[in-house]
Formats: C-alpha cells, sequence, structure tokens
C-alpha cells in the first residue's frame, strides 16, 4: 500500500479516500475540508512535466502553453484589470508561478515593475528570452527568498493548485506583502458544478499537474487567519460538455450562484495596527 501524506494545512491524517484518477489517490482532510493527492510525485517528475506542459511533447498533440500565447495575454490583461481595482501601480508586483511571463510583460506595460518566479526551466527561458523578463527565478517558491513586506501586488494565479507546498508558499508570499498591499489568488473551485456532476471525471481533476483543490469556505477562513481580508471574489471558466450544459440559460444560472470551475480572490494585508504583519 503506498503511503498518504497528512494534510499540508492542518498536518492532520487523510480521513476520506473520495476516488483514484491515473493512479493517483485523491482524499480529503475531514479537519479542514482540502481535497489532495495523498501519493504525489517527486520535485523532479513535477519538473519535467511542467517543461512539456510549457514547450516540450505533450499527448494528444494538444497545444502547449506557450502555443496559447495571444489568449493568455487576453486572459493576463482582464487579470490585471480585475486587480487595479484595488491597486493600482506604479509600484512592485510579483507574479508566483509566472509561466512563460505573458502576465509580467502585460503588468509591465501598465507601470509595474515585475517579477517572477516559476519551476519550468521551458517557461524561465521564454520569459527572460522573449520579454526581457530579468526578474523571473526559475526555482520552487520553497527555495525564494524576497525581504519582507517588498511587494505592493502578488498573485498566485492558475498555481497553488500545482504546488506540493501550498501552505507554506501562501505563508511566505504573505510576508513578501507589505500591509495594505493585495494578494490575488486564482485556482480550481472544488464545489463548483464541473466536480459536483462529474467527480473523478471533471476537467480539473488532474493529478500529477493537479494536487490541490480548495473550497471558498477554506479560504475564507484560511485568509484572514493570515491577516488578510477579503476585497473581491468571483467564478469563471465554467466548461462541460454536451447539452443543456451548453446553453445561455445554465451558463447564466452558473455565474449567478458563482459555480464557475475556477475561482478568484482578492485580498488586502492588514495594516499593523489592524492586525497584520
Amino acid at each position: 500500500m503506498i503511503p498518504s501524506i497528512p494534510c499540508e494545512f492542518c498536518g492532520q491524517p487523510p480521513s476520506r479516500a473520495l476516488f483514484e484518477v491515473d493512479g493517483y489517490r485523491i482524499v480529503e482532510c475531514r479537519s479542514c475540508g482540502v481535497v489532495y493527492v495523498a501519493n504525489p510525485p517527486g520535485i523532479g517528475e513535477l519538473k519535467e512535466e511542467y517543461d512539456a506542459f510549457h514547450g516540450g511533447r505533450v499527448p494528444n498533440d494538444k497545444p502547449v502553453y506557450i502555443d496559447r500565447r495571444a489568449s493568455k495575454i487576453k486572459g493576463a490583461r482582464r487579470r490585471m484589470k480585475w486587480l487595479e481595482q484595488w491597486i493600482a501601480p506604479p509600484g512592485r508586483f510579483l507574479d508566483v508561478g509566472c509561466a512563460a511571463g505573458f502576465c509580467l510583460d502585460v503588468a509591465r506595460k501598465r507601470g509595474w515593475e515585475v517579477h517572477g518566479v516559476e519551476i519550468s526551466e521551458v517557461a524561465a527561458r521564454y520569459a527572460r528570452e522573449e520579454f526581457g523578463l530579468e526578474n523571473v527565478r526559475c526555482a520552487p517558491i520553497e527555495s525564494v527568498e524576497y525581504p519582507a513586506g517588498h511587494f505592493d501586488l502578488i498573485t498566485i494565479w492558475a498555481c497553488i493548485e500545482h504546488m506540493t507546498h501550498p501552505a507554506a508558499a501562501l505563508e511566505k508570499a504573505v510576508g513578501w506583502l507589505r500591509p495594505g498591499g493585495i494578494l490575488g489568488i486564482n485556482t480550481c473551485n472544488r464545489y463548483s458544478l464541473g466536480p459536483r456532476v462529474k467527480g473523478r471525471r471533471w476537467r480539473l481533476m488532474t493529478p500529477p499537474s493537479h494536487l490541490f483543490f480548495f473550497s471558498r469556505a477554506f479560504f475564507e477562513r484560511r485568509l484572514p487567519a493570515l491577516g488578510l481580508d477579503i476585497v473581491g471574489y468571483g467564478t469563471g471558466n465554467f466548461v462541460f460538455e454536451g447539452w443543456p450544459w451548453r446553453t445561455k440559460k445554465i451558463r447564466r444560472m452558473v455565474e449567478r450562484l458563482q459555480l464557475g470551475d475556477v475561482m478568484s480572490f482578492a485580498v488586502r494585508k492588514k495594516p499593523v495596527e489592524d492586525g497584520g504583519e
């Protein structure tokens, strides 16, 4: 039997097995509600996975991340516009899991001083060579250090679900954020309509790429405990094959009930006098 790792966030052993996907056991922590892969791969295997995803060979001849440049830049513009409701440039911006640097390039053009952290050498090299982004570090976030309170804006966008140690990464990011700064988080929505209906066949249930799955309720407990106030929330990216899921009526219902496949948080770090660091 493959040993299971305890919950990254509360330290409790996995208490409920959900199902298995491609040999990876998906479990739920009854203490905090986080769903995660109980037998994750090693960091070397993950780096190979992400190098392939960003620019190498992938199964079924699907377009790799870099080939989807136009759509990724469009999404980055939407991300920055949304976050800039609460904080505006100029300022220092860190993108954790910056991939090929599309969002960093968009942010730089909007007036931000940009920095990035990325585990994939393929993606980090593309960011440096294609966009001249010299402040992109290729390393796991666990081995990266910045001064406390160094950044005005940090994003962990479509990234925290990929991490082997997301609790430590989140705490690090909070430490690097200045009081009053904004942290943007985007990740899979564990209680969206997709997993409720499809379970293990949900399109985002894709270990070893995705290792953790969160709920809105989890972040509503966890983020304030880290000295953060939630100032913005939304869901999106609802994709469901077949009738009647493609109808406008169903899509409007999903949007109204915020049951999209991914969720986004904008959170503000509390000033020191209000209990922040």
